[in-house]
Protein backbone atom coordinates (compact mmCIF):
# COMPACT_ATOMS: atom_id res chain seq x y z
CA UNK A 1 0.00 0.00 0.00
CA UNK A 2 2.85 2.41 0.79
CA UNK A 3 4.94 1.61 -2.27
CA UNK A 4 1.40 3.16 -4.51
CA UNK A 5 0.44 5.64 -2.74
CA UNK A 6 4.20 6.55 -3.41
CA UNK A 7 3.80 5.42 -6.70
CA UNK A 8 0.79 8.00 -7.08
CA UNK A 9 2.50 10.83 -5.07
CA UNK A 10 5.85 10.90 -7.75
CA UNK A 11 3.05 10.72 -10.61
CA UNK A 12 1.51 13.83 -9.15
CA UNK A 13 4.63 15.44 -8.61
CA UNK A 14 5.41 14.57 -12.32
CA UNK A 15 2.24 15.64 -13.95
CA UNK A 16 2.07 19.01 -11.92
CA UNK A 17 6.09 20.01 -12.91
CA UNK A 18 5.32 18.93 -16.53
CA UNK A 19 1.89 20.88 -17.23
CA UNK A 20 1.62 23.73 -19.07
CA UNK A 21 -0.66 26.43 -19.34
CA UNK A 22 -2.94 27.47 -22.86
CA UNK A 23 -3.38 30.94 -24.00
CA UNK A 24 -5.85 32.19 -26.57
CA UNK A 25 -6.08 35.40 -28.13
CA UNK A 26 -9.05 37.36 -29.23
CA UNK A 27 -7.84 36.30 -32.74
CA UNK A 28 -8.21 32.62 -31.92
CA UNK A 29 -4.48 31.45 -31.47
CA UNK A 30 -3.23 28.95 -28.78
CA UNK A 31 -0.11 29.59 -27.35
CA UNK A 32 1.73 26.70 -25.41
CA UNK A 33 2.94 28.52 -22.29
CA UNK A 34 3.57 28.50 -18.37
CA UNK A 35 2.20 31.17 -16.60
CA UNK A 36 4.04 33.15 -14.26
CA UNK A 37 2.29 35.59 -12.74
CA UNK A 38 -1.13 36.70 -13.20
CA UNK A 39 -2.50 40.16 -11.47
CA UNK A 40 -5.53 42.34 -11.82
CA UNK A 41 -6.00 40.00 -14.94
CA UNK A 42 -3.26 40.70 -16.62
CA UNK A 43 -1.06 37.62 -17.31
CA UNK A 44 2.72 37.22 -17.34
CA UNK A 45 4.19 33.97 -18.84
CA UNK A 46 6.96 32.21 -20.43
CA UNK A 47 6.81 30.43 -24.20
CA UNK A 48 9.03 29.48 -26.73
CA UNK A 49 9.59 31.36 -29.90
CA UNK A 50 12.10 30.59 -33.02
CA UNK A 51 13.52 27.90 -30.62
CA UNK A 52 13.98 30.27 -27.77
CA UNK A 53 12.37 30.44 -24.27
CA UNK A 54 10.40 34.10 -24.19
CA UNK A 55 8.35 36.39 -21.15
CA UNK A 56 5.78 38.64 -22.39
CA UNK A 57 2.66 40.14 -20.38
CA UNK A 58 -0.50 39.42 -22.02
CA UNK A 59 -3.50 41.96 -21.55
CA UNK A 60 -6.45 40.67 -20.34
CA UNK A 61 -9.00 42.62 -23.38
CA UNK A 62 -6.63 40.82 -26.08
CA UNK A 63 -7.08 37.34 -24.23
CA UNK A 64 -10.16 34.90 -24.83
CA UNK A 65 -9.32 31.76 -22.61
CA UNK A 66 -6.95 30.82 -20.56
CA UNK A 67 -6.60 27.09 -19.48
CA UNK A 68 -4.48 26.35 -16.72
CA UNK A 69 -2.46 22.60 -16.65
CA UNK A 70 -4.02 22.03 -20.11
CA UNK A 71 -0.59 20.16 -21.85
CA UNK A 72 0.64 17.64 -20.04
CA UNK A 73 4.45 17.99 -21.48
CA UNK A 74 6.32 20.48 -21.10
CA UNK A 75 9.36 22.28 -24.07
CA UNK A 76 10.57 25.26 -21.94
CA UNK A 77 13.33 25.05 -20.16
CA UNK A 78 12.84 24.87 -16.04
CA UNK A 79 15.35 28.26 -15.93
CA UNK A 80 12.86 30.18 -18.36
CA UNK A 81 9.55 29.35 -15.79
CA UNK A 82 12.33 31.61 -13.35
CA UNK A 83 11.24 34.95 -13.12
CA UNK A 84 14.20 37.71 -13.66
CA UNK A 85 14.61 40.88 -11.11
CA UNK A 86 12.29 43.80 -12.93
CA UNK A 87 14.05 46.20 -11.11
CA UNK A 88 17.69 47.16 -11.55
CA UNK A 89 20.05 49.43 -9.55
CA UNK A 90 23.37 49.64 -10.80
CA UNK A 91 26.67 51.71 -9.49
CA UNK A 92 29.52 52.85 -11.24
CA UNK A 93 32.76 54.30 -11.87
CA UNK A 94 34.70 55.39 -14.22
CA UNK A 95 36.62 57.93 -16.52
CA UNK A 96 34.60 60.68 -18.58
CA UNK A 97 36.55 63.54 -20.79
CA UNK A 98 34.63 66.82 -21.95
CA UNK A 99 34.53 67.42 -25.40
CA UNK A 100 34.39 71.82 -25.25
CA UNK A 101 36.82 73.01 -27.44
CA UNK A 102 39.72 75.21 -26.21
CA UNK A 103 40.10 78.62 -27.48
CA UNK A 104 42.88 79.76 -25.26
CA UNK A 105 45.49 81.59 -27.15
CA UNK A 106 47.77 80.74 -24.19
CA UNK A 107 49.49 77.52 -24.83
CA UNK A 108 50.35 77.03 -21.06
CA UNK A 109 46.65 78.01 -20.33
CA UNK A 110 45.68 75.34 -23.63
CA UNK A 111 47.77 72.38 -21.50
CA UNK A 112 46.25 73.06 -18.04
CA UNK A 113 42.71 73.43 -19.78
CA UNK A 114 43.17 70.49 -21.15
CA UNK A 115 44.20 68.29 -17.87
CA UNK A 116 40.75 69.96 -16.96
CA UNK A 117 38.62 68.01 -19.74
CA UNK A 118 39.80 64.69 -17.86
CA UNK A 119 38.20 63.56 -14.63
CA UNK A 120 36.39 60.81 -12.62
CA UNK A 121 32.29 59.81 -13.09
CA UNK A 122 30.21 58.47 -10.73
CA UNK A 123 26.71 57.08 -12.04
CA UNK A 124 23.78 55.20 -11.25
CA UNK A 125 20.53 54.50 -12.05
CA UNK A 126 17.62 52.41 -11.03
CA UNK A 127 15.18 50.57 -14.30
CA UNK A 128 11.96 49.49 -13.75
CA UNK A 129 11.01 46.61 -16.59
CA UNK A 130 7.27 47.25 -17.38
CA UNK A 131 8.30 43.95 -19.97
CA UNK A 132 11.16 41.91 -20.60
CA UNK A 133 12.37 44.68 -23.23
CA UNK A 134 10.71 47.52 -21.83
CA UNK A 135 12.14 50.21 -18.76
CA UNK A 136 11.54 53.20 -17.42
CA UNK A 137 13.65 54.50 -14.28
CA UNK A 138 15.77 57.25 -13.10
CA UNK A 139 19.29 58.04 -14.29
CA UNK A 140 22.12 60.11 -12.58
CA UNK A 141 25.84 61.19 -13.34
CA UNK A 142 28.34 63.28 -11.48
CA UNK A 143 31.72 64.43 -13.13
CA UNK A 144 34.47 65.89 -11.40
CA UNK A 145 38.11 67.26 -12.27
CA UNK A 146 40.54 69.95 -11.03
CA UNK A 147 44.15 71.29 -11.96
CA UNK A 148 46.33 73.11 -10.94
CA UNK A 149 48.77 75.67 -12.24
CA UNK A 150 51.87 77.71 -10.63
CA UNK A 151 53.54 81.09 -12.21
CA UNK A 152 50.47 81.87 -14.01
CA UNK A 153 50.55 86.06 -14.52
CA UNK A 154 47.29 87.41 -13.29
CA UNK A 155 46.67 90.95 -15.09
CA UNK A 156 45.73 93.67 -12.50
CA UNK A 157 45.59 96.96 -14.26
CA UNK A 158 48.93 98.25 -14.47
CA UNK A 159 50.66 95.18 -13.12
CA UNK A 160 51.27 91.96 -13.61
CA UNK A 161 51.11 89.68 -10.68
CA UNK A 162 52.38 85.31 -10.65
CA UNK A 163 49.97 83.45 -9.20
CA UNK A 164 48.54 80.11 -8.74
CA UNK A 165 45.92 79.25 -10.45
CA UNK A 166 43.80 76.27 -9.22
CA UNK A 167 40.06 75.02 -11.06
CA UNK A 168 37.51 72.30 -9.69
CA UNK A 169 35.04 71.39 -12.68
CA UNK A 170 31.74 69.70 -11.36
CA UNK A 171 29.07 68.70 -13.94
CA UNK A 172 26.23 66.61 -12.69
CA UNK A 173 23.02 65.07 -14.51
CA UNK A 174 19.65 63.49 -13.28
CA UNK A 175 16.63 63.01 -15.21
CA UNK A 176 14.04 60.23 -16.09
CA UNK A 177 14.90 57.39 -18.39
CA UNK A 178 13.92 55.24 -20.91
CA UNK A 179 15.53 51.91 -21.34
CA UNK A 180 15.34 48.82 -24.09
CA UNK A 181 16.80 45.20 -22.91
CA UNK A 182 17.93 42.50 -24.89
CA UNK A 183 18.30 39.98 -22.49
CA UNK A 184 19.94 36.37 -23.35
CA UNK A 185 17.95 33.15 -22.88
CA UNK A 186 19.96 31.98 -19.65
CA UNK A 187 19.36 35.51 -17.71
CA UNK A 188 22.88 35.91 -17.95
CA UNK A 189 23.90 38.65 -20.37
CA UNK A 190 21.80 41.77 -20.76
CA UNK A 191 22.88 44.40 -23.12
CA UNK A 192 20.43 47.85 -22.25
CA UNK A 193 20.24 51.09 -24.53
CA UNK A 194 19.18 54.00 -22.62
CA UNK A 195 18.01 57.20 -23.21
CA UNK A 196 17.10 60.45 -20.58
CA UNK A 197 16.33 63.36 -21.17
CA UNK A 198 16.61 65.93 -17.40
CA UNK A 199 18.57 68.65 -15.83
CA UNK A 200 22.32 69.21 -15.79
CA UNK A 201 24.28 71.58 -13.78
CA UNK A 202 27.61 73.25 -14.07
CA UNK A 203 29.95 74.75 -11.40
CA UNK A 204 33.91 76.32 -11.88
CA UNK A 205 35.42 76.41 -8.72
CA UNK A 206 38.25 78.95 -9.38
CA UNK A 207 40.91 80.25 -6.39
CA UNK A 208 43.90 82.50 -7.18
CA UNK A 209 46.70 82.64 -4.67
CA UNK A 210 49.43 85.86 -5.12
CA UNK A 211 51.68 85.88 -2.26
CA UNK A 212 49.91 85.96 1.03
CA UNK A 213 46.24 87.01 -1.39
CA UNK A 214 43.99 84.68 -1.91
CA UNK A 215 40.72 84.73 -4.09
CA UNK A 216 37.96 82.14 -4.99
CA UNK A 217 34.93 82.80 -6.86
CA UNK A 218 32.32 80.02 -8.19
CA UNK A 219 30.67 80.04 -11.85
CA UNK A 220 27.45 78.24 -11.78
CA UNK A 221 24.62 77.15 -14.31
CA UNK A 222 22.12 75.43 -15.12
CA UNK A 223 19.81 73.67 -18.61
CA UNK A 224 18.37 71.44 -19.76
CA UNK A 225 20.37 68.52 -20.78
CA UNK A 226 20.39 64.64 -21.91
CA UNK A 227 21.94 61.28 -21.22
CA UNK A 228 22.62 58.66 -23.42
CA UNK A 229 24.33 55.25 -22.61
CA UNK A 230 24.78 51.60 -23.95
CA UNK A 231 25.06 49.31 -21.33
CA UNK A 232 26.25 45.75 -21.40
CA UNK A 233 25.67 43.55 -17.34
CA UNK A 234 26.93 39.90 -16.82
CA UNK A 235 24.68 38.10 -14.15
CA UNK A 236 26.71 35.53 -12.12
CA UNK A 237 23.02 34.74 -10.53
CA UNK A 238 19.55 36.23 -11.18
CA UNK A 239 20.40 38.92 -8.67
CA UNK A 240 23.77 40.14 -9.35
CA UNK A 241 25.73 41.27 -11.65
CA UNK A 242 28.69 43.09 -13.12
CA UNK A 243 28.46 45.59 -15.74
CA UNK A 244 29.92 48.53 -18.26
CA UNK A 245 28.78 51.60 -20.23
CA UNK A 246 29.44 53.74 -22.32
CA UNK A 247 27.88 57.40 -21.87
CA UNK A 248 27.26 61.01 -23.49
CA UNK A 249 25.86 63.72 -21.59
CA UNK A 250 25.55 66.93 -22.86
CA UNK A 251 23.99 70.42 -22.32
CA UNK A 252 25.17 74.02 -22.54
CA UNK A 253 23.80 76.35 -20.31
CA UNK A 254 23.77 80.03 -21.22
CA UNK A 255 23.37 82.02 -18.22
CA UNK A 256 25.25 81.74 -15.15
CA UNK A 257 25.11 82.97 -11.42
CA UNK A 258 28.98 84.40 -10.26
CA UNK A 259 29.46 84.25 -6.37
CA UNK A 260 33.38 85.36 -4.84
CA UNK A 261 34.44 84.76 -1.33
CA UNK A 262 33.05 88.13 -0.33
CA UNK A 263 29.70 87.31 -0.85
CA UNK A 264 28.75 88.81 -4.09
CA UNK A 265 26.57 87.57 -6.73
CA UNK A 266 26.46 88.52 -10.12
CA UNK A 267 23.80 87.16 -12.62
CA UNK A 268 24.88 86.49 -16.50
CA UNK A 269 22.55 85.56 -19.17
CA UNK A 270 22.22 85.64 -23.15
CA UNK A 271 25.87 84.72 -23.54
CA UNK A 272 27.03 84.93 -26.88
CA UNK A 273 27.29 81.79 -28.89
CA UNK A 274 31.17 81.70 -28.58
CA UNK A 275 30.79 81.51 -24.65
CA UNK A 276 28.46 79.24 -23.90
CA UNK A 277 30.41 76.78 -21.39
CA UNK A 278 30.03 73.50 -23.04
CA UNK A 279 29.52 70.73 -20.48
CA UNK A 280 29.54 67.34 -23.25
CA UNK A 281 31.13 64.47 -22.47
CA UNK A 282 31.97 61.04 -22.84
CA UNK A 283 32.32 58.67 -19.81
CA UNK A 284 33.28 54.68 -19.83
CA UNK A 285 32.46 53.24 -16.32
CA UNK A 286 32.25 50.19 -14.70
CA UNK A 287 30.47 48.66 -11.28
CA UNK A 288 27.58 46.57 -9.66
CA UNK A 289 24.12 45.90 -10.62
CA UNK A 290 21.37 43.98 -8.94
CA UNK A 291 17.98 42.97 -9.77
CA UNK A 292 15.25 42.55 -7.32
Amino acid sequence: MKQVLTGLFLALVSLTTMAQDLIVTQEGDSLNCKILKERNGYIYAAYMKDGQAKRNYFYPALLKDIQRGFYTATSIPSDATIEFGKTHIGIRSGWGHRLAPIADPNPAKQSYLKELQNGWVYSGHIDYFIQESLGLGIVTNVFKSRNTIAGYLVKSDPKLYTAIVSNRHTIWYIGPSLSYQRLSTNKQHSLIFRYSLGYIHYNNTESVSISTYEFEEALNGGTLGYYIDVNYSYFFNLHFGIHANIALISGIPNSFTLKDDWGHKTQTTALEQDEYAGVRHVDIAVGLVFAL
